[in-house]
């Protein structure tokens, strides 16, 4: 017990904050807030999004970045037996921008796609985990997102 108490007052010597009270990096350095997206890839697609926006210097006032990912799956390339050899993965995103005031400064949307080979099953188990697209896919997405503000903020 007093041990507790003897670990507790030295992080508080220490300066060592709790991660609650730490604020996150990117609301100091982007004015632009990238809203939550649904979805592990939705998630992914945030993150990726945070670390292009962060950088961003474009205008001084303060945007919410709306993001829906929707995914359409195409089974394609039907061999003999009409089983699906490939699958057609698209990822389209609508974006929304609005500024402080709630007025909405672009609206838009920006899609991508990857294929997969389906009738090999060897890495589908690992993939799976992933919902079967890679981070490749999704940092293009949001590179391209990102392009597509910066023309609408500088305009």
């Amino acid at each position: 017990m007093w041990y507790r108490l003897g670990i507790f007052l030295l992080c508080c010597a220490c300066s060592v904050r709790p991660l609650h009270e730490l604020k996150m990096e990117s609301e100091h350095h982007s004015n632009i807030h990238v809203g939550v997206i649904a979805g592990k890839n939705g998630q992914m697609l945030r993150g990726y999004l945070q670390d292009l926006v962060r950088d961003l210097d474009i205008s001084n006032e303060r945007y919410l970045l709306s993001v829906v990912l929707t995914e359409n799956h195409v089974r394609y390339a039907l061999a003999d037996d009409c089983n699906a050899q490939r699958l057609k993965i698209n990822l389209i995103t609508n974006v929304s921008l609005k500024n402080s005031e709630g007025k909405e400064v672009i609206s838009t949307s920006v899609s991508e796609s990857t294929t997969r080979n389906i009738a090999n099953a060897q890495g589908d188990v690992l993939l799976s985990m992933y919902d079967r697209v890679d981070g490749a896919v999704l940092k293009n997405l949001a590179f391209r997102i990102v392009e597509n503000l910066k023309v609408a903020l500088v305009k």
